[in-house]
């Protein structure tokens, strides 16, 4: 791997690190962060309504209250914390992290994840 792509790689770890940093620092309740554009508009929750609170809730391991907040806040939280290990390691060992999955597996993967967020929101929309 070339030092480009190392310094990529360790430039995404610590941006991703740094957002997950604020997520413990910063309490949205505290602040005018959890104002979001989409619901004043039309009076319904965004796709993503919650998930700032629930990093915030995960980053201090309350676990029932980030799931309420937003059901998928905590899964996202640990794929950014994996992906920010993973971005690391490449960054100081030079080696990559090949994750195999076949490029059906794959799809199948993202469109599932991407589904069920979009379900959730329907959810929470009709449930308002």
């Amino acid at each position: 791997m070339n030092s480009d792509s190392r310094i990529i790689r360790g430039s995404l770890s610590l941006i991703i690190l740094a957002l997950l940093s604020v997520s413990y620092f910063i309490n949205p309740n505290n602040n005018k962060l959890n104002e979001c554009g989409f619901k004043e508009l039309t009076g319904y929750s965004c796709p993503s309504c919650g998930l700032t609170r629930s990093f915030y809730s995960t980053s201090h391991f309350h676990f029932g209250d980030a799931f309420a907040f937003h059901l998928l806040g905590p899964v996202i939280y640990l794929l950014l914390i994996l992906l920010a290990i993973k971005f690391g390691y490449a960054a100081i060992t030079g080696k990559g992290v090949n994750i195999s999955l076949s490029s059906f597996w794959l799809k199948i993967s993202v469109i599932g994840f991407f589904g069920i967020w979009f379900l959730y929101w329907i959810t929470r929309v009709i449930g308002k």
